[in-house]
């Protein structure tokens, strides 16, 4: 048998020994019988950019004013926790084996953090400090205004009064806390890792409605969230959706609307959990409901789109959103939800077009 002899092999990338299962994510790397090797590109998963296309759109949507009460409460009851679900189903734990704890947080510091300080400072000095500076001017007010920003830029500390421009980028410092948290608890190899987030779960949820501060970089949400991380990471491994058949799939769509009809609202930025258990059903649920949705897609260029560029739409949506509802005093037209919703995705759009030319012509240069 060619695998057990396979599994053997190690490479010496950067000056520590890989095995090939590592590089899974990349590529697949198939040994043969009679010693030769076959190389063949992995091919990238278009459903998961589907969710997540759609995912970011309703998380656009659900910041508008005005929306139907019962739409935002089931999108804020799975478009989060349909993020961290995602983010554990694409967790190559063999990928991350032989890293050190110090040049993982390093590797996750360059994904998640440098575009969260990039995109923040951008706001934060457009929008935050000069565009204030100019219409209200210099103040005692202004000064005290524009020192929140900063520090809940720092603190990454979500909403209008600290990140009134960026709200949306405490996902990313919540996600990095939580892929630290996952990583180490499978370097440590538990028996039962379930029970292991299942307690930093109920901690955090207790946490919530006890002493309810929020903690620097989201910490606690990160405890509540890795669990959603855990049920993706084993839904992938295990390969779960594929006995999703139709009366499966009927009932999951019950399940979930029971889940969020007899649940409180859930903002985990609030740190508002509802019914905690419930909210775990209707995250998980709705996020293998979408799942399974986008698998019968197959494809959906309009959604991959979106779903390929979350990051820049989490970073300037609330920039565009907050530009939108300035003009909405000058033109009516844009108070109305689905004139104010089209509005903020065509100039998404348009900003995420720009930037690709931008990089291409600079690339070219």
């Amino acid at each position: 048998d060619a695998l057990p002899i396979f599994a053997l092999f190690k490479w010496k990338l950067n000056g520590r020994l890989i095995d090939f299962y590592s590089l899974k994510e990349y590529t697949e790397i198939i040994l043969l019988l009679g010693g030769n090797i076959k190389v063949t590109t992995k091919v990238r998963d278009k459903s998961l950019d589907i969710i997540r296309g759609g995912s970011i759109l309703l998380v656009v949507l659900g910041h508008i004013p005005g929306i139907p009460f019962e739409l935002k409460k089931y999108i804020y009851s799975f478009h989060i926790p349909l993020f961290f679900f995602v983010s554990g189903y694409l967790f190559n734990f063999a990928k991350y084996r032989y890293f050190s704890y110090k040049e993982f947080i390093k590797y996750k510091a360059k994904k998640y953090i440098l575009p969260y300080f990039r995109m923040g400072l951008i706001c934060l000095l457009l929008f935050g400090i000069v565009y204030p500076l100019f219409t209200e001017g210099f103040s005692k007010q202004y000064m005290l205004q524009s020192t929140k920003y900063v520090l809940g830029l720092l603190y990454s500390r979500g909403g209008p009064n600290y990140m009134a421009w960026s709200s949306p980028l405490w996902f990313l410092t919540a996600l990095f806390i939580a892929e630290i948290i996952f990583f180490v608890v499978l370097k440590f190899n538990f028996k039962y890792p379930l029970i292991v987030f299942g307690i930093l779960a109920i901690l955090s949820y207790i946490y919530s409605i006890t002493i309810k501060i929020p903690l620097p970089w989201n910490i606690d949400v990160a405890m509540f969230a890795v669990l959603f991380m855990y049920l993706g990471f084993i839904t992938h491994k295990y390969d779960l959706t594929k006995h999703i058949n139709l009366p499966v799939f009927l009932l999951l769509i019950v399940i979930f609307v029971l889940s969020v009809a007899y649940n409180n609202n859930i903002d985990m930025n609030l740190r508002n959990y509802g019914n905690g258990f419930l909210t775990i059903i209707s995250g998980t649920i709705g996020t293998v409901i979408c799942l399974r949705i986008a698998r019968l897609l197959k494809e959906n260029k309009i959604l991959e789109f979106y779903g390929k560029n979350t990051l820049f739409i989490m970073g300037y949506t609330y920039a565009v959103f907050n530009c939108i509802l300035v003009l909405s005093s000058h033109f009516s037209t844009l108070k109305n939800v689905v004139v104010s919703f089209l509005t903020q995705v065509i100039v998404l759009t348009l900003l995420i077009l720009a930037k690709k030319s931008l990089k291409s012509n600079l690339g070219k240069s």
